[in-house]
């Protein structure tokens, strides 16, 4: 069984541009003399939380934990500085004290290893400890102050936003050509667009008997008939109900439909499984309907209770609820901040 924590509502942003720029790549070393990874500490830039470029806080990302990519500062920019005008960088990175208390650990790159000692722009990118990366994607549109990932040819790449309209994104190693470009945000509201991030627990277990009774008839109960290509008799149409009208004089021929529904899925369901070697703890006995009816807040919205019985005399209680998305959402928290 997979384990479902928490379920989001993800949104594509609209691209207004996509160009070419350059950042500053710096590689992981400790001995920057050598140009080598050495040594336990600095191995890896998991640990930064914050970088200065000559003492102005930079946007970054960091690219396979041993490379990290910083975004000339806006503040610099704006002065008409560039990337040989830079002398210093600062890598913050996070550790504690011999009390155990939350410090900032610096290390400054002064020695950026062009003539003297500023960044020689001209090296190339990674062959040495500071260099200029012209590969990275700066990325134009609206609202990307809600990104959570960038997809680049279908694969997740690591980004910095710059700001609501700007983002910096490395692009995957080894790409002849850039034929797709995503930018995943967040949202509160369900479009057409929309798209579905599963947060999922790390136990991961065989599901079997009434449990997995219960997936099943509930995915027979919503399946549109037709829509199977092995039976295009299955299916008890239910999730089409969303959206239907019904006369407010007459609620109660909707509830009728729907408690008949339900019986003649149970029926049928049970019906297929008949003629299978499924065990009496997943078999289907008899279906019983023990609730239907209107929410009082939101007549829109179906409430129902059933009740699966096996023919291993054991039962399973099902609560569902027919309506729209959004209707789910509010009956969980009362502003959907998801």
């Amino acid at each position: 069984m997979i384990d479902i924590q928490t379920v989001f509502i993800r949104d594509v942003a609209k691209l207004r541009g996509v160009n070419f720029m350059s950042m500053i790549r710096v590689k992981a070393v400790e001995n920057a003399e050598y140009d080598a990874i050495s040594g336990l500490s600095y191995e890896t830039f998991t640990d930064v939380i914050g970088v200065r470029v000559n003492s102005v806080t930079a946007q970054f990302f960091i690219e396979d934990f041993t490379n990290l990519l910083i975004a000339l500062p806006l503040e610099m920019m704006r002065q008409g500085l560039t990337l040989g005008s830079i002398t210093d960088i600062r890598i913050l990175r996070s550790g504690e004290d011999s009390d155990g208390n939350e410090i900032e650990l610096p290390e400054i790159i002064s020695d950026l290893g062009g003539q003297g000692g500023r960044l020689d722009t001209k090296s190339p990118a990674g062959s040495r400890r500071v260099t200029v990366d012209g590969g990275i994607l700066r990325l134009t549109g609206a609202s990307f102050d809600k990104a959570v990932g960038v997809y680049v040819n279908k694969t997740s790449q690591p980004y910095t936003i710059i700001d609501n309209k700007t983002i910096l994104a490395s692009i995957p190693k080894d790409t002849h050509s850039i034929d797709d470009i995503e930018v995943i945000t967040t949202a509160r509201k369900i479009s057409r667009t929309s798209l579905f991030a599963y947060l999922l627990s790390d136990n991961m277990t065989f599901v079997a008997g009434e449990f997995k009774l219960v997936q099943q008839f509930i995915k027979v109960l919503l399946t549109t008939p037709g829509s199977d290509v092995f039976d295009k008799t299955t299916g008890g149409n239910l999730q089409n109900w969303v959206g239907q009208n019904t006369p407010m004089n007459t609620p109660q021929a909707l509830v009728a439909k729907t408690v008949l529904k339900i019986m003649t899925t149970g029926a049928k369901f049970s019906a297929m499984q008949a003629g299978s070697t499924v065990p009496a703890s997943e078999r289907l006995s008899d279906v019983q309907v023990l609730n239907v009816d209107f929410d009082r807040e939101d007549p829109s919205v179906m409430n129902l209770s059933i009740r699966l019985n096996t023919f291993a005399r054991r039962q399973a209680t099902i609560s569902m609820m027919i309506g729209t998305a959004e209707a789910a959402i509010s009956s969980i928290v009362e502003d959907a901040k998801i």
